[in-house]
């Protein structure tokens, strides 16, 4: 009866080394991928980050840029020192459209010093209505075109529509 005793107390407890190194191999895995996952996260929050700050120096180039009063003064652009550090300058060139008011304007945004943003310059084409950059000339010379092609498409008579300058 020992040697029956003998044999059924020989029962292991523990794990064996093949187990142990799957164990290893599976965690090594998961840490690998889970220390990817947030390099990839920390990576794109620090993008986002720089995303904001050059879109809030260009909504800041382009509110200042609709305080212009005149088109001379918003052609001159400007500088702004922004309130997260850094400087942008800031410069319009605009055309009149066919339509009386509207001006199809280029501003060109270039941001230094911001530590998250590459220096560089930032391009957006605007359209902007505003009546105190019309020339008067112009602004008479577009309407009275428009008046002249209703006249002729709908054959109203020469000068009926309060025209004939």
């Amino acid at each position: 009866m020992s040697t029956l005793a003998f044999h059924t107390h020989q029962h292991q407890s523990g794990f064996s080394f093949l187990e142990v190194l799957l164990a290893l191999a599976l965690f090594t895995l998961a840490s690998a991928v889970l220390t990817t996952s947030l390099t990839t996260a920390l990576s794109l929050r620090e993008r986002s980050d720089a995303i904001d700050l050059a879109a809030q120096a260009v909504r800041l180039a382009r509110e200042q840029l609709l305080l212009e009063p005149t088109r001379e003064d918003a052609e001159r652009g400007g500088d702004l020192d922004l309130p997260f550090g850094g400087r942008t300058r800031w410069r319009a060139s605009m055309e009149s459209t066919e339509i009386v008011n509207l001006f199809a304007v280029e501003l060109t945004v270039s941001i230094e010093g911001v530590d998250a943003v590459s220096d560089g310059d930032y391009e957006y084409r605007l359209w902007l209505l505003r009546p105190t950059w019309s020339l008067s000339e112009e602004r008479t010379s577009l309407l009275d075109e428009k008046r002249r092609l209703i006249e002729r498409e709908r054959a109203f008579p020469r000068g009926l529509l309060g025209g004939g300058r």
